[in-house]
């Protein structure tokens, strides 16, 4: 954790709870991702190509400060929030736009 100040004054207990739901929630959006590029991956070599760098560069840069971005006094209360909610949706959107759309087309 970084020596700043904090909105919350969580427990440990708390912190730890709130750090596993927030990795949860990455790893259903990176998964939604995945279901994503697969559609458009020709075989799971290029799949593998895509998604590899890709998981890396996330972990690389967007891991290392998630739970304290959360947390630290100098962003704005809610940001992290709508952030992630707004992200989460339009993962969720683009999924469901996908399957429907696989749908339609094995009907026809």
């Amino acid at each position: 954790m970084s020596p700043a100040f904090f909105w919350y004054d969580l427990s440990f207990q708390a912190y730890m709870l709130v750090s596993v739901a927030i990795v949860y929630s990455i790893v259903v959006l990176m998964v939604i991702m995945t279901s994503i590029v697969s559609r458009f991956a020709g075989s799971y070599l290029s799949l593998l190509g895509l998604l590899v760098p890709g998981t890396l560069l996330f972990i690389i840069f967007a891991l290392r400060g998630i739970v304290s971005f959360v947390f630290v006094v100098t962003e704005p209360r809610a940001l992290p929030f709508f952030l992630s909610a707004g992200v989460l949706l339009l993962a969720a959107i683009l999924f469901v736009y996908r399957t429907r759309r696989e749908a339609r087309i094995e009907i026809v």
